[in-house]
């Protein structure tokens, strides 16, 4: 939270974010994904690198799933969200 704070003092226009839930407790992460939903409604785009791909595409216009270091899928969040697909890629189910 505080390096997103920090960032945000330069008035940016596009905040990148990687893995912004990595080693926080679960509590925490709950706090900075709301933290971050608020930064992108005031009118900050935002770049997010997550493994938690439910919480992120839960929030997120759009996502790419990448896979060996290729892009696997990509589309709406909700899309994805709803794709059998994604498990498949993701988290290697089925």
């Amino acid at each position: 939270m505080a390096a997103i704070g920090r960032a945000l003092m330069s008035n940016p226009e596009l905040l990148i974010l990687d893995e912004p839930s990595l080693g926080i407790m679960p509590k925490l992460v709950d706090e900075i994904f709301e933290f971050t939903r608020h930064i992108n409604k005031s009118g900050i785009s935002i770049i997010i690198v997550e493994q938690n791909a439910e919480k992120t595409l839960a929030f997120a216009d759009y996502a790419y799933v990448i896979s060996n270091g290729e892009t696997a899928m990509q589309g709406s969040c909700d899309d994805l969200l709803h794709d059998e697909r994604v498990q498949k890629i993701y988290l290697g189910i089925g």
